[in-house]
């Protein structure tokens, strides 16, 4: 039974840390595929933009979609870990 309570207890963190840290595995996620994507493009067109232009189109090409995503899923876990809790200490 203690295993079933560290594993409620497990679902329970990583869906808080899915909801509250969505904005940073989407960046995370978002940036693996950017850098990829920008090797090919800087050998086909070179870009001319400021240090701070970067960072802003890298905040307008992340999806909220893939924010969203995270969020829901995080409150799955949130959910069945909770669930797990109420039957284990009954």
């Amino acid at each position: 039974m203690t295993a079933v309570k560290v594993i409620a207890f497990l679902l329970l963190g990583i869906g808080a840390f899915l909801v509250y840290g969505a904005r940073f595995v989407a960046e995370r996620l978002g940036k693996d595929k950017t850098d990829s994507q920008n090797e090919n493009d800087r050998v086909q067109v070179p870009e001319q933009n400021t240090p701070g232009e970067e960072d802003e189109m890298n905040l307008q090409k992340l999806p909220s979609r893939t924010i969203l995503n995270l969020k829901m899923a995080g409150l799955a876990l949130i959910l069945v870990g909770g669930l797990i809790i109420i039957v284990a200490f009954k």
